[in-house]
């Protein structure tokens, strides 16, 4: 992972040539490497990777707007990540609500 900061100035940088290697921030980049950037930062995918960069980042980004609707319609995110079984499975459980008469229910089970 690079994370070395930009130059504040080109000024001082030197031209080179086309289509050759370069390091940049402590990382190598290739020609046909593709540059990704936004307000979260720079990344470098490898030309013989793109596709398949391209294609994780698309399943990832379906399986997370299927999360949100899922999300906006009430489901919990317990159930939306199958977590229940893997608590299950330690001897855990979610409550959703304490029982009336058990603490935590204050006065759930009082005549008013």
């Amino acid at each position: 992972m690079c994370s070395t900061a930009a130059p504040a100035s080109v000024t001082g940088l030197t031209f080179v040539g086309w289509q050759q290697p370069i390091g940049c921030g402590g990382c190598a980049i290739f020609p046909g490497d593709v540059i990704v950037a936004d307000d979260d930062g720079v990344a470098v995918v490898a030309r013989d990777e793109a596709a398949a960069v391209l294609d994780a980042s698309t399943a990832r980004h379906d399986r997370e707007a299927a999360a949100r609707r899922r999300y906006a319609a009430g489901e919990l995110s317990l159930d939306v990540n199958q977590m229940r079984g893997a608590l299950a499975a330690r001897g855990l459980s979610y409550v959703d609500q304490p029982a009336a008469g058990t603490a935590g229910s204050a006065g759930a089970d009082r005549d008013h």
